[in-house]
């Protein structure tokens, strides 16, 4: 979709040498090494690629209203359940929006993709070959108790993570080889062929306080409330029906320009629910604020309750331009009868989109025709430039009709006839050894029947399945 549905109530110089030299002339082995070492860069503000939009300097993002009045509550809804407070356990189920009780060492724009800026780090300094990073810890950074946040709680979480997180963190984070801290405001990292896109990822290192977890096993849930590094803390729950967070006045970075203008409400309450039916009965009876909707048939049907007509209810359909995440059905190419693209092409001839669009979807959705819908990188034409180039050098190793024609779905006229469909997908069949026989398709050497079966995650896609 184009759109989100959504009902409101309420990211060669080297030390001036000579080319050449006289014959009696010996190069100092301490000079060449000096060279050959790589630079130093201090900033406070990073970007992966390119130039950071907000300079030394700026006072708040773009995208805010620092003179937002704080204050009041909102309240939202979370289907199922929750038995932790921790958010990285093991085991367990967290709270919703538990792993914002911890700030990170950077913090990234909205309106910027890989930039960061000053949070518990006030600046970096790193090698230009990425071989280490040093953070610089803000002297006024402070736990959710008072305490100091030192450059030794920085080693002490990444250890954590490392000995009793998840374990991709272990095998994400490989490429760092060694933290020390230097003093009590910097740590350095060291790294071993790192880029400079595996070196941004420390910037969101989660930090916790030493002084708390290191008696507690990191892996384990628990329903302790535990302290936190951020402005962001939990101040009431009940253990699988509500938790309510409470945005500090004391938070010490409240004024920090990555900060300025956001986190306006002084609490937040999310309240449990069963399932997205039974919020949505709460919601209409003013039990919480806000409610994104996702299933079209709702958005066209659904909003004539009391509190809608009333004009309690306010519902704004919002254009954006946020990148849109792939929807669909993933064939498992591990299973025979899908291992052969001729047979996954000929099922995509069988999906009418168009008619399920009008018949399930109130015509609200759009094909998706690329992994990056509604971005500038999704897939449009025939490769040109850069990406023709890329593409050339794999010709042989993917179908040649990535240079001859460009990607569209198989597309019907919303009626429900599909037959011409139904032929191409029958011939693709026949080629790849199915036949129909006595109103079956089969196996043209074992005889089998084609077969298999599609996973739903949720009720509401039962329909789409069937």
């Amino acid at each position: 979709m184009r759109s989100t549905l959504i009902l409101v109530g309420l990211l060669l110089a080297i030390a001036g040498l000579p080319t050449a030299v006289a014959a009696t002339q010996k190069a100092d082995p301490a000079s060449a090494a000096v060279t050959q070492q790589p630079d130093i860069i201090e900033t406070a503000h990073f970007a992966i690629r390119g130039e950071p939009k907000y300079q030394e300097g700026f006072r708040h993002f773009d995208y805010v209203n620092p003179e937002a009045p704080k204050g009041g509550t909102i309240r939202q809804y979370r289907t199922g359940t929750f038995d932790s407070l921790n958010r990285y356990g093991r085991r367990g189920v967290a709270a919703r929006n538990s792993d914002r009780l911890y700030d990170n060492l950077l913090v990234g724009s909205e309106d910027e993709i890989g930039v960061y800026y000053p949070l518990i780090a006030e600046k970096i300094s790193y090698a230009s070959d990425y071989s280490r990073i040093t953070f610089h810890i803000d002297p006024r950074a402070r736990f959710q108790d008072g305490k100091p946040i030192r450059a030794r709680d920085v080693q002490f979480s990444f250890e954590k993570f490392s000995e009793e997180g998840v374990p991709q963190f272990k095998s994400y984070f490989a490429f760092v080889t060694g933290v020390e801290t230097l003093d009590e405001h910097r740590v350095r990292f060291t790294l071993e062929g790192a880029n400079r896109e595996e070196m941004a990822a420390l910037f969101g290192l989660t930090i916790l306080p030493e002084h708390w977890w290191k008696d507690r096993n990191l892996g384990e849930p628990t329903l302790e409330i535990p302290v936190g590094s951020s402005g962001f803390a939990i101040s009431e729950f009940k253990s699988g029906q509500y938790v309510i967070y409470e945005n500090r006045k004391d938070y010490w970075a409240k004024d920090l320009p990555s900060q300025k203008g956001l986190n306006n409400f002084q609490f937040e309450r999310y309240d449990y629910y069963r399932d997205d039916i039974v919020a949505f009965e709460a919601f209409k009876s003013g039990e919480f604020d806000f409610w994104q909707e996702s299933e079209a048939k709702n958005w066209a049907t659904a909003y004539d309750f009391p509190a809608m007509t009333e004009g309690k209810v306010n519902k704004e359909l919002l254009p954006h331009s946020i990148p849109q995440p792939t929807a669909g059905l993933v064939f498992n190419t591990k299973r025979p009868q899908f291992s052969d693209s001729r047979v996954r092409r000929a099922l995509a001839y069988m999906l009418d989109f168009e008619w399920m669009n009008k018949a399930l979807f109130y015509d609200q959705y759009v094909r998706t025709k690329s992994y990056f819908t509604n971005t500038e990188f999704r897939a449009d034409g025939l490769p040109q430039g850069r990406e023709l180039e890329i593409l050339q050098s794999l010709k042989g190793q993917i179908p040649d009709e990535v240079f001859t024609e460009a990607f569209e779905p198989p597309s019907t006229q919303g009626d429900g006839n599909i037959r011409q469909n139904m032929r191409q997908a029958l011939r693709l069949l026949k080629s790849a050894g199915w036949d129909l026989k006595n109103q079956k398709l089969v196996n043209r050497e074992t005889g089998e029947p084609f077969r298999f079966e599609i996973l739903a995650f949720r009720p509401t896609t039962e329909k789409v399945a069937a």
